[in-house]
């Protein structure tokens, strides 16, 4: 009988038709799970070959439902070889969680030493590991869930107030002891200031990018101004009419600040002129 076929190998669904085991690995499980008929041996992994034959390459070993460990076909050091690994392993081991080998009676022999129930102790380890786990999980999955329907909430909540629904909140502000009516009422009017700038801003960035702006450097009473792709240097005397009077505005104001119709005054020393004629 091959070994796919014995009565306690289990082949998942999921998997379909399974028809060999992994040749390495073969020995290993015909062995253990003819010794051991209590044992099952759940296919989790598989791979195919040549021709369309699919061949087991991983099984969990299980009795009465507890996982007893796992036997794998594994890649290492170039080569394949045989994995045996449960937790018990893991913690004899200072590198690595898994015995490899490419002999399978010694993966056999690893196997009846380490296969084995858990112990009181073990099983009080395990469970305990499991509570923390899923009391982790579940306090993670439901904050994450009330996260979910806050955002629901706050968006709905975002789009009303952005409507229909600021009129009843600003009526409602107005209620309100000054201590808390005051920061909100002084947040709509910087609002309202914040749109007016933006625009400005955009306008003057828009006559900018379309070349309809002087660019302008004072340097040491002089001033250069380049107008497309016209460079001039000019005085006070001889300084453009429009250019002057634009200039005088933008030199009362602070550097990074925009006028409408007028520019920006990008430093001390360089200003952004919009223009409403061509120069």
């Amino acid at each position: 009988m091959k070994t796919i076929e014995l009565p306690n190998i289990d082949v998942p669904e999921k998997h379909g038709k399974v028809h060999e085991v992994h040749g390495l690995i073969d020995p290993v499980i015909y062995r253990l799970a003819t010794l051991n008929p209590l044992w099952t041996f759940r296919v989790t992994d598989t791979a195919n070959k040549f021709g369309g034959v699919k061949m087991a390459v991983v099984f969990d070993v299980l009795e009465q439902g507890e996982k007893l460990g796992t036997i794998a076909r594994n890649y290492r050091g170039g080569a394949h070889v045989i994995g045996v690994s449960n937790d018990r392993i893991a913690k004899g081991r200072s590198r690595g969680d898994t015995y490899n080998t490419t002999d399978a009676e010694k993966a056999i022999l690893k196997a009846k030493k380490m296969f084995f129930r858990l112990k009181p102790d073990e099983r009080i380890t395990q469970a305990t590991k499991d509570a923390v786990n899923v009391m982790q999980d579940q306090a993670w999955n439901r904050d994450r869930n009330k996260t979910q329907c806050e955002n629901t909430i706050r968006k709905a909540a975002l789009e009303y107030f952005s409507g229909d629904g600021f009129a009843h909140f600003m009526a409602y502000v107005e209620t309100q002891p000054s201590s808390v009516s005051a920061p909100l009422l002084k947040a709509v009017e910087d609002i309202d200031r914040l749109k007016a700038e933006m625009l400005t801003i955009a306008t003057v960035r828009d006559r900018f990018d379309k070349n309809e702006t002087a660019l302008v450097i004072k340097d040491s009473g002089k001033y250069l101004v380049k107008v497309r792709d016209n460079v001039q240097l000019y005085d006070d005397n001889t300084l453009p009419h429009e250019m002057r009077s634009k200039l005088g505005m933008l030199k009362l104001v602070e550097a990074e600040t925009f006028i409408s119709t007028v520019g920006c005054r990008v430093s001390d020393e360089v200003f952004v002129l919009v223009m409403d004629e061509q120069v």
